[in-house]
């Protein structure tokens, strides 16, 4: 079974993107949505503070944050720069604060995995 969640922060970061991202969007209508605590901002700062990524990327940080403390196994994005390629140092963060790892893939990639031909 696969729970499909997203957050607000996701839904108004992917009205401008392009025309690749906008033709998935359909998918997202009808997922949970998930809003951030304190404690999301609190890991989300410690990623920061622990150099995972710049203050300028608050946001990415906010994103694996939510999905490592809703319990996600898998996040989703098509940050590469941010997200995805340092998804072992999230993951050293997330271990070291006691919660489970988290992976990052791009869509294209779950979706090929789960033979998805939208």
């Amino acid at each position: 079974k696969i729970d499909v969640m997203a957050s607000e922060i996701v839904m108004k970061e992917l009205k401008p993107a392009r025309e690749q991202v906008q033709e998935v969007i359909h998918l997202l209508h009808g997922v949970e949505l998930i809003n951030t605590t304190k404690a999301v901002e609190e890991l989300a700062q410690k990623y920061v503070h622990l150099n995972v990524v710049g203050a300028g990327s608050i946001a990415d940080a906010t994103h694996i944050a939510m999905a490592t403390l809703q319990g996600a196994t898998t996040l989703v994005s098509w940050n590469m720069k941010h997200m995805v390629s340092r998804q072992n140092q999230f993951n050293s963060v997330n271990l070291q604060s006691g919660y489970k790892s988290v992976s990052i893939h791009t869509p294209t990639k779950v979706l090929k995995a789960y033979n998805y031909h939208g």
